[in-house]
């Protein structure tokens, strides 16, 4: 029987790099600070600056930056192109700052380390229905892997209101880009997802590509066979 690790040496990256930063008690306020305003269109340096300061943290300006150049790299936050006035507090300078916001990683990463937390659970069986019927570790050769991961894009892409790009897709999924890729192949054989280039989409999301906010011209959306696909594998 192959190991989990054998067949998922990404927690290695996933340590080394996502979770990486949290390491520091500093990160870990500072990632705090974007969950708890995760309602606005964004948040500035000064603002991150301020809300330390509420708390009694200690953080000089280049410490600040230097903590969030790290959850830029590991893909928790992201920094916008242009900069902008504080959203947290009233602000009447004529100065701007970075902007930062939160990135669905980040959002999906919150969630997770709350399942972790749940103490009473700790010791019970993983009971999740949606991979019931998906086994690949057991077996370095499966032929289920490929079928997990198809079956994994589709559930994503079943939460999405909004076209998803090649990226965004890897960031939820964290494998490499081939496993990305092959899924996304064969979820278009089957008519599961439709490919849409960027001359098909919004004026706003070209506007996106234009300033590099959106890095690929192609997106991808479920179809209804792949919908229905995934409500029967959830129902069996």
């Amino acid at each position: 029987m192959g190991s989990y690790l054998d067949h998922f040496s990404k927690y290695d990256h996933i340590f080394e790099t996502i979770l990486k930063p949290l390491r520091s008690k500093s990160a870990r306020k500072i990632y705090t600070i974007f969950l708890d305003y995760c309602d606005v269109e964004y948040l500035t340096t000064f603002d991150i600056q301020k809300k330390l300061q509420s708390q009694s943290i200690k953080l000089s300006k280049k410490e600040i930056n230097a903590w969030l150049m790290s959850l830029k790299l590991a893909g928790i936050i992201m920094k916008e192109e242009t900069r902008g006035k504080p959203t947290t507090f009233r602000y009447e300078e004529k100065y701007t700052f970075d902007k930062w916001r939160l990135t669905k990683r980040g959002v999906y990463l919150a969630d997770d380390l709350d399942v972790l937390n749940i103490n009473n659970q700790r010791d019970e069986p993983l009971k999740a229905k949606v991979y019931e019927s998906y086994k690949p570790f057991e077996n370095p050769d499966s032929p289920h892997l490929s079928d997990y991961y198809r079956f994994l894009l589709l559930s994503r892409l079943t939460e999405e209101e909004e076209l998803v790009s090649e990226e965004e897709i890897a960031g939820y999924m964290l494998p490499s880009k081939n496993v990305v890729r092959q899924a996304i192949s064969e979820c278009l054989a089957q008519n599961y997802i439709t490919e849409i280039n960027a001359t098909s989409i919004s004026l706003f999301q070209r506007f996106l590509a234009r300033f590099g906010l959106v890095t690929r011209s192609v997106f991808y959306q479920l179809t209804e066979e792949g919908r229905n696909y995934i409500k029967s594998r959830k129902m069996s």
